[in-house]
């Protein structure tokens, strides 16, 4: 297979005034170097004088991840101002631009321009109105259209006009479903990944089981050793394992040649010819019965059609993310389902030596492919030495394979301030967390507390990190700040209502519950929600603003919430996009939803929590704070939109304005 010289992006990632980052990703080690253009109203470009400090990571031995550092030489760049940019490419003979790769061809459909422009473009929002695009939740065959898609086309309509373009993009967790691989992809990805790293990670020495009769090599081989592990997946069939196929499902997530190299050389059989050539595990084969091979059949059509669908909007992804500021944060399906969700999660993964080795492995594309972007300063020279280490050689026996798994699972900095307008405090809801003892034996006193004890997103030591970040990011009190939270704060009352009074107390008896039902929200760890609400209490922003995902249902409410011994109320906005591609809730289930939210789904909740961190929604003299909680109507809908879409916000110093994107109306909400 032939690679790509440019394997993923440009991608532009942090932009503020003194320095613009850019990411892309190579097949071969070249020197990178980049130009600035300031791009007047009469399409003028004046070259901006600046510098470039280029840094890399090898992954493996044709995959290069660079991210370039881009400084003006004199002053700052200019802001709410159009930014062009092109990023030159040399192996000290030859040097190639974006142009050299039809990327900036308006006629080829590999172009990241718009319209009249002869580059990508971005602008640095300051002072002015800001809008931003938001979302999670993109499966490679999840079901139905993209809706990130609709974020190119926002932007194209609005390309000239900054007054209405937006500024930047969120992108709040499950980016890729390590965990959930589609059938036809799963051995694409594993001969790429192999490819991308030169061969084939040698598990061996961690666990004898890996290569026994060769099983995770086929298409569906993986599920037994991953649950051995640990690993808790509904999904893990074909769950990805190596460093190489992380990278593999991120590249073919955010570059169409990747996957259209797969369909173009047959490598999506039929199902037939797939199961001919026993390219199927016996574990999903069961008895061989007809029954059986129809229902892998129509997973396999259906899977293959939804990735199809993947594709045809793929460039216009590309092509987003090539012009809009992106910021980025996991949530589980990035490592893999249910990640730390109890404590006893995590250390039955942490002593497996396989399960370890695995989260590492998502950690470190993560951070390759993610986490490096967001915040290139919170990963220090040690950080990236030790990861650097590791991956020259990767030796499984030495002390840099030891290392790197104690770094990359210590490492507690994720968490990020952008320098957007307002500033955004991006939160890690997943490697923070602190548990509560759960009781070994059953008893109806302990039954009742049970019902809020749900891990705590975050523990008081995460909270004084990213306290200290946010001072330090010069944010100050009375102004507005935006809180990037993958989980919500706030869910459908009825739906967590549910949760924690019925399922959650049952789950200290059958722990499998809480996985099953995801029951790790803020909402179910009633001193992790309170301690979220003192945090805020204690910065006191003039308007406080929680942008979240992973919910599967899109909807937003204002919650106003009085502390004790205070009369003044503080207002928080919350606004939940989730799917971008993977519509859970489709046919008579989606249906059943939908009639039972519009029926029992109230539009407003009272709330209190009293003492011993207990929420309840009939309040007394002794509380810690009370709240009302107002849901938004969504027109025709009933309090919560289940079709894939991207949220639109906007803020302005006169209020706020949401909008729900998806491909069936695009109507304000």
């Amino acid at each position: 297979m032939d690679l790509p010289t440019i394997l993923a992006g440009p991608i532009i990632r942090r932009v503020e005034p003194s320095e613009v980052v850019i990411w892309i990703a190579l097949s071969e080690e070249l020197n990178v170097d980049s130009k600035i253009y300031h791009i007047d109203s009469f399409n003028k470009y004046e070259l901006i004088s600046t510098h470039s400090q280029p840094e890399s990571v090898r992954l493996g031995e044709k995959l290069f991840i660079y991210l370039i550092k881009i400084v003006p030489n004199d002053s700052i760049f200019p802001v709410n101002s159009l930014i062009g940019y092109n990023v030159f490419l040399s192996d000290g003979k030859n040097s190639w631009g974006l142009q050299d790769f039809q990327l900036l061809d308006p006629e080829s459909s590999s172009s990241i321009i718009y319209g009249k422009y002869k580059y990508p473009t971005f602008f640095i929002n300051e002072g002015h109105d800001s809008r931003m695009l938001y979302g999670s939740c993109r499966k490679l065959h999840g079901k139905n259209k993209d809706a990130l898609a609709k974020g190119d086309s926002v932007v194209e309509q609005n390309v000239s006009n900054l007054s209405a373009r937006p500024s930047s993009l969120f992108l709040m967790g499950d980016q890729i479903y390590a965990d959930d691989v589609a059938d036809p992809v799963a051995l694409y990805l594993y001969e790429l990944g192999e490819l991308l790293i030169g061969k084939k990670e040698n598990l061996l020495p961690i666990d004898e089981r890996a290569y026994q009769v060769n099983p995770l090599f086929k298409i569906g081989g993986r599920a037994k050793i991953v649950r051995d592990c640990g690993f808790t997946s509904r999904n893990c069939d074909n769950h990805l394992i190596s460093l190489g196929e992380y990278a593999a499902m991120y590249l073919c997530s955010w570059n169409p040649e990747l996957l259209n190299i797969a369909f173009k050389d047959g490598r999506f059989d039929l199902f037939d010819e797939t199961y001919s050539k026993g390219k199927y595990h016996d574990s999903l084969l069961g008895n061989k019965q007809e029954v059986e091979i129809d229902r892998l059949r129509i997973r396999y059509d259906d899977q293959k059609k939804e990735l199809r669908s993947f594709l045809e909007e793929l460039p216009k992804i590309r092509r987003l993310l090539a012009n809009i500021p992106t910021y980025m944060i996991f949530d589980d399906h990035d490592i893999t389902d249910d990640w730390n969700i109890t404590d006893k999660w995590k250390k039955q993964v942490k002593s497996s030596a396989l399960g370890s080795h695995i989260i590492a492995n998502g950690l470190t594309a993560y951070w390759a492919f993610q986490g490096w972007g967001n915040q290139p300063k919170s990963f220090s020279n040690d950080f990236k030495n030790t990861v650097k280490g590791y991956l020259n050689t990767l030796n499984v026996n030495g002390l840099e394979h030891k290392k790197w798994l104690d770094t990359l699972w210590d490492f507690n900095s994720w968490h990020y301030v952008t320098p957007t307008d307002p500033k955004a405090l991006v939160l890690d809801t997943r490697t923070q967390r602190s548990y509560s003892p759960q009781p070994s034996l059953f008893n109806s006193d302990t039954m009742s507390k049970i019902g809020t004890q749900g891990p705590n997103l975050i523990s008081s030591e995460g909270w004084k990190r990213v306290s200290n970040m946010l001072a330090n990011s010069k944010w100050k009190s009375k102004t507005p700040l935006i809180i990037i939270s993958p989980c919500p704060l706030y869910g459908i009352s009825m739906i967590e209502t549910f949760l924690s009074q019925y399922l959650l107390p049952l789950s200290s008896i059958y722990p499998k519950i809480q996985t099953t039902s995801d029951i790790e929200w803020w909402r179910f760890n009633g001193k992790g929600f309170t301690t979220f609400h003192q945090q805020v209490n204690q910065w006191n922003p003039s308007d406080c603003i929680i942008l979240s995902g992973d919910a599967h249902m899109a909807y937003s409410l204002q919650a106003k919430i009085v502390h004790s011994k205070q009369t003044n109320e503080r207002i928080i906005h919350q606004f939940t996009s989730s799917p971008l591609k993977n519509m859970s809730f489709g046919g008579l289930k989606g249906v059943l939803l939908k009639a039972i939210l519009t029926l029992h789904g109230k539009f407003q909740v009272k709330r209190y929590c009293g003492p011993s961190n207990l929420i309840g929604i009939e309040g007394d003299n002794k509380t810690i704070w009370k709240e009302e909680i107002t849901y938004d109507s969504l027109n025709s809908e009933p309090i919560a939109q289940l079709d894939n879409n991207l949220g639109y916000l906007l803020y302005t110093s006169k209020g706020i304005k949401h909008q729900l994107i998806d491909y069936k109306d695009d109507s304000s909400r």
